[in-house]
């Protein structure tokens, strides 16, 4: 014979917990609201300071990356108790975009590719490190066109060693969302520059033949 159901017990039970699950699921929830407005912030902040620094002007980006480090901050606060919403959408997004400016000005003034964030989101750092490359793409391509042969052979060097390190990284897209297309395209991307740098060296080459022929 089955006991007898206490109704009243499981109607209370009930109530206290979805009452108590519903203040964690709106706590939580507002926090995902702050995390979103932070990371669109956060976003732009961190595209201004890539195009200050391609563009030279490094006192304006030292700026914009203070600001960006006191968003991403504020972003890491808020998801103090919710760290699964920076693994993934714009929260992490938005770690990726400040770690890829950082890096990019780091390569630049100090010769390294450190970032903040290394330890705590890893998986910021490598994402990351796969878009930073679009950045040194077009810095290879500017040493070019000022005939700056040297420099350019070192950006694409650092692009190769990028890319040679990344590819051997597999991870599902839950881990590292869309990293093994972007390794995909940068390999053609390191084909193509390899190509456009061998025409470029060569014809600076002709050039400075011309030139001393010249002069003699």
């Amino acid at each position: 014979m089955r006991p007898r159901i206490d109704e009243n017990k499981i109607v209370s039970q009930l109530n206290d917990i979805v009452k108590r699950v519903s203040s964690e699921l709106d706590r939580k929830d507002e926090a995902r609201e702050r995390i979103i407005k932070s990371s669109r912030d956060l976003i732009r902040c961190s595209g201004q300071a890539v195009n200050y620094i391609l563009a030279g002007d490094m006192d304006r980006s030292i700026e914009l990356l203070k600001s960006c480090r006191e968003i991403s901050e504020e972003i890491i606060m808020n998801s103090k108790n919710y760290s699964e919403l920076l693994k993934h959408g714009i929260g992490l997004q938005a770690i990726v975009e400040y770690c890829e400016a950082e890096m990019l000005f780091k390569v630049i003034n100090e010769s390294s590719v450190e970032c903040t964030y290394i330890n705590e989101y890893p998986e910021a750092y490598i994402l990351a490190l796969c878009d930073l490359t679009g950045e040194i793409k077009r810095l290879v391509i500017y040493e070019m066109s000022k005939w700056n042969i040297d420099a350019a052979r070192t950006y694409l060097n650092i692009l190769t060693h990028i890319y040679n390190l990344l590819k051997t990284l597999d991870y599902p897209d839950s881990i590292t969302p869309g990293l093994r297309h972007k390794i995909d395209v940068l390999r053609r991307h390191i084909e193509d520059l390899e190509t456009l740098f061998t025409d470029i060296k060569t014809r600076k080459e002709l050039i400075d033949i011309i030139r001393r022929l010249n002069v003699g």
